[in-house]
């Protein structure tokens, strides 16, 4: 038997105790018939906001929860100490097994195992009773893979909703997607892709409206700090779009809504203004519908993918390829699917002196 075993085990336990005491003082405002649908919430809050491009507010029946927040998910439903020890118990043989879905699952209890493993034992339980009361709930998330994986173990219904473009399928950052029985993602590659890897998951494109008329105007969609040489090319594609008479629009990355900004904002801010930056917090598919571009600057950002989509030219200005080489390859290929600066600047003046060259070229990376 592992040796950590038994400590795992007997700080479970008293974690369970400690979720279920958390229950008390327990108002029964307690969900006594739950919803058709359940948005299960991260820290980070735009993660979960996808649920709204396919449902509007106010059009579907819906509850959501923190899923790392204990006040909240334990005030969901009362959940019996008895109900809790089954699961606990049911699950014990996940901490020894060597076989690949529990190692998978072990991952995902992090750097506490005992904690990680108490909280799936408990969303077992929670997600046990959803079942009882409406088994037809469907379960909505943007990376809450730990509560995810519980709610399918359920035989609920599981919907991943991808906040970005997918990483490769072997990355750590994917787990949740063979778990689930719908994944959302942003381009037909990525759909491709996954078709090839999950058999038994249905993937879907998230809906993107087109662009109808394109004004003079560029959004720069920020990441995070640059180098001084990441830097001077975005300074220069930007002279070249103010030489033509483009409104130029920066678009802080949400990260950074409540963050310290990286000196890369600083230094744009001294130098074009702080009127140039967006001071809301919106969509990026909403930003497109309201402003209209013809052009947007990215690095290796889900907007190059949005952009091309809504009928809108991409630049990616990435220079470091041999870092993110897979990356730009699949499952979005960025060196194909945008005008790439690093092998392609030329091309971006002879589409602003040529505007006839505009959707040869969007037509060209939509197709090549």
């Amino acid at each position: 038997m592992n040796f950590m075993l038994i400590p795992n085990l007997f700080l479970g336990l008293l974690r369970v105790f400690y979720l279920y005491l958390n229950q008390r003082p327990f108002s029964n405002l307690a969900v006594k018939h739950f919803p058709k649908h359940i948005i299960l919430e991260v820290e980070r809050e735009y993660r979960h906001k996808n649920y709204f491009k396919l449902y509007q507010k106010a059009s579907e029946d819906f509850i959501s929860f923190n899923v790392y927040q204990v006040k909240e998910f334990t005030k969901i439903r009362n959940l019996g100490l008895i109900k809790l020890f089954y699961f606990f118990l049911a699950n014990c043989r996940i901490l020894n097994q060597i076989d690949n879905e529990s190692l998978k699952l072990r991952y995902l209890f992090g750097n506490k195992p005992a904690a990680g493993f108490a909280t799936y034992c408990y969303f077992c339980a929670l997600f046990d009773e959803v079942n009882s009361i409406n088994p037809s709930s469907i379960i909505f998330h943007g990376g809450a893979a730990l509560a995810a994986k519980a709610a399918r173990k359920q035989n609920l219904k599981t919907y991943w909703l991808s906040h970005g473009i997918i990483s490769p399928i072997d990355s750590s950052e994917n787990h949740a997607i063979p778990d689930s029985d719908v994944v959302y993602v942003y381009s037909e590659d990525e759909k491709k892709y996954l078709e090839k890897r999950s058999v038994n998951t249905e993937i879907r494109l998230y809906p993107i409206d087109k662009v109808k008329k394109r004004l003079n105007t560029v959004i720069v969609f920020l990441d995070g700090d640059k180098t001084k040489e990441e830097e001077n090319i975005l300074l220069g594609i930007i002279s070249i779009f103010k030489s033509y008479e483009y409104k130029i629009i920066i678009k802080t990355h949400p990260t950074f809504l409540k963050l310290v900004e990286p000196n890369l904002y600083k230094n744009l801010r001294s130098k074009f203004g702080s009127s140039t930056f967006l001071t809301k917090d919106i969509d990026t598919e909403e930003l497109l519908l309201e402003e209209t571009p013809s052009f947007v600057i990215t690095w290796l950002s889900t907007a190059a993918c949005i952009s091309l989509r809504a009928g809108i030219i991409p630049i990616c200005i990435e220079e470091n390829e041999s870092f993110y080489k897979l990356r730009f390859y699949e499952p979005y290929p960025y060196k194909r699917r945008t005008l790439y600066w690093k092998e392609e600047s030329s091309r971006l003046e002879k589409i602003l002196l040529n505007k006839e060259d505009y959707q040869k070229n969007l037509n060209l990376l939509l197709s090549r």
